[in-house]
């Protein structure tokens, strides 16, 4: 696993141009598994991938008070550094 050392550590990012990219299937990056199938294949999910709540309240309630404090003033660090607020409103939106 690498740490990257940039100013952001994810792709799509505007700020380094993209970089990091993933890695190609050359470096060692992900690659689909071809699988032969028989019979009928459909492309659905369950319904509790509808919910987007349950996982995220489940760690939430599993963190201390100290751990919640800590993730509350991350996120006011973070969003208070946000350099083009409408760039990130059109990636989102």
């Amino acid at each position: 696993m690498t740490i990257d050392r940039g100013r952001v550590s994810y792709s799509k990012n505007s700020i380094q141009a993209n970089d990091p990219k993933p890695a190609s299937e050359a470096q060692g990056g992900y690659i689909h598994y071809q699988e032969s199938v028989h019979g009928r294949k459909i492309r659905e999910r369950s319904d509790s991938f509808m919910d987007n709540f349950s996982q995220a309240t489940i760690f939430w309630n599993s963190m201390s008070c100290a751990e919640k404090q800590h993730i509350i003033e991350s996120f006011h660090f973070e969003v208070g550094n946000v350099q083009d607020m409408q760039k990130i409103k059109e990636r989102v939106g």
